[in-house]
């Protein structure tokens, strides 16, 4: 069922930036961020961009879009609410506000880089058939997450990150996939095509 389907991809794509995190928890996360040299932090935000990282940029960007769209209505509360939104979206899809933002303005500066991702928008069949095949076997791990425990969390997040790299997936490119179907009906066809021949070749 489709409205089964994007339950549990959101569910997934919350337990795969669990798996994509070296380290646990808010303490944990702030600590990094503390002790991270300056230079590496702008190492890591003007590194090369790359098509994951587009993929990334835009299925968060999509996602952004609803919460900006009325911003300049909204009062200080609801801003600091809706920036926390915002950055909960961007780490979601594995980039730091910073990058977020690199990425942006070197899209506006940078036409060669704006149609690359112009590219990357559209998803390759192999890319439509793995993510559909990943989902087949991610969906019931995805379903019980959301009552687990920490620990359950984690253990669950390791086996979607297992299933990913045995479909040749990583994190970003199934979030993207999984975010960018949810707006576009022809994706969401390809899927579900996908998906039912991945679910017949499971059941064999």
């Amino acid at each position: 069922m489709i409205k089964t389907f994007w339950t549990s991809a959101a569910v997934s794509a919350m337990a795969l930036a669990a798996a994509a995190c070296a380290q646990t928890g808010a303490d944990a996360t702030a600590n990094a961020r503390s002790n991270t040299a300056p230079a590496q932090q702008s190492a890591a935000v003007n590194a090369p961009i790359t098509e994951a990282d587009l993929q990334a940029y835009t299925a968060a960007r999509n996602e952004i879009a609803s919460i900006t769209a009325g911003f300049a209505e909204l009062t200080d509360e609801e801003r600091g609410q809706a920036t926390a939104q915002i950055v909960a979206i961007q780490e979601r899809h594995n980039l730091t506000p910073a990058r977020y933002d690199a990425i942006a303005r070197a899209l506006e500066s940078d036409p060669q880089l704006a149609q690359r991702q112009e590219a990357v928008q559209g998803f390759s069949d192999a890319q439509v058939a793995s993510f559909a095949a990943a989902s087949v076997e991610i969906d019931p791990v995805a379903r019980t997450l959301a009552d687990a425990s920490e620990t359950e969390q984690a253990e669950g997040a390791e086996q979607i990150r297992l299933i990913l790299d045995r479909h040749g997936l990583d994190g970003s490119t199934y979030n993207a996939i999984a975010t960018a179907a949810q707006t576009d009906p022809d994706l969401q066809q390809r899927i579900n095509d996908a998906r039912v021949t991945a679910e017949a070749a499971s059941s064999d």
